[in-house]
């Protein structure tokens, strides 16, 4: 599933996992803020996965693309929006610092 923002694009995989609207609604909003506050992304995928029984059973892995590298986060949780919430303030953490770099 491809999804389009102003200059950016997220490719969501769910790995056999049924996306609801509501979750697909709720991603690509913050996905939008972040890219509001982080124009240099150019692309980035969302990889869904269900890992069994044991808990945390939710995965998210999320690849941001921005001029020159790739940021990788993983994160796991009991639901798909915890995992989500969790690896983009990870990510939002890495292009903080992607940023004050490019400043210095």
């Amino acid at each position: 599933m491809l999804y389009i923002c102003k200059h950016m694009r997220f490719r969501f995989h769910p790995h056999g996992v049924p996306l609801s609207e509501s979750l697909v609604d709720y991603m690509q909003d913050r996905l939008d803020r972040l890219y509001r506050d982080f124009a240099f992304i150019t692309e980035g995928d969302v990889y869904l996965e269900e890992i069994g029984e044991v808990k945390p059973h939710r995965e998210i892995r999320l690849h941001i693309r921005i001029p020159g590298e790739v940021l990788h986060v993983s994160e796991r949780g009991e639901n798909f929006q915890t995992a989500f919430d969790a690896a983009l303030e990870r990510i939002r953490r890495g292009l903080v610092k992607y940023k004050e770099r490019l400043r210095s």
